[in-house]
């Protein structure tokens, strides 16, 4: 088995550049439009959406634009490993988005959320 992406939901496109490209380093691939009633017969949703396409390494990630999204309870998250968790916390709090710490008997556990609330979790490689 092969993992070729993870589809997660963004409030707005600034957030590719501000999160995704800056802090978790992910380069911009391509971007296109899934229309409804693909959208509905899927997602349940009656609306056209873009997607982007982003893509760091191994590592593919959708992105599916909704201005509309709300907020939910979810524990949903994408787990990253990372040469440098403690720099990528750094630089997430610098740019004024949550970062979380926790220290465990393993050693530390770092999370991040994007502007829309996706959550990340990052571990050392």
């Amino acid at each position: 088995m092969k993992h070729l992406h993870t589809a997660i939901q963004i409030r707005g496109e600034s957030e590719i550049a501000n999160f995704y490209q800056t802090i978790l380093g992910f380069k911009r691939q391509y971007d296109f439009e899934l229309e409804n009633p693909l959208t509905a017969k899927i997602f349940g949703k009656q609306k056209d959406v873009r997607v982007f396409n982003v893509r760091r390494d191994e590592v593919v990630l959708e992105l599916f634009l909704d201005p509309d999204l709300e907020s939910n309870e979810s524990y949903a998250h994408v787990c990253l490993e990372l040469d440098n968790p403690m720099e990528v916390v750094a630089e997430s709090r610098k740019a004024g988005y949550e970062a979380i710490e926790l220290e465990r008997s393993k050693g530390t556990v770092y999370f991040i959320k994007d502007g829309s609330g996706n959550i990340f979790e990052l571990k050392q490689m």
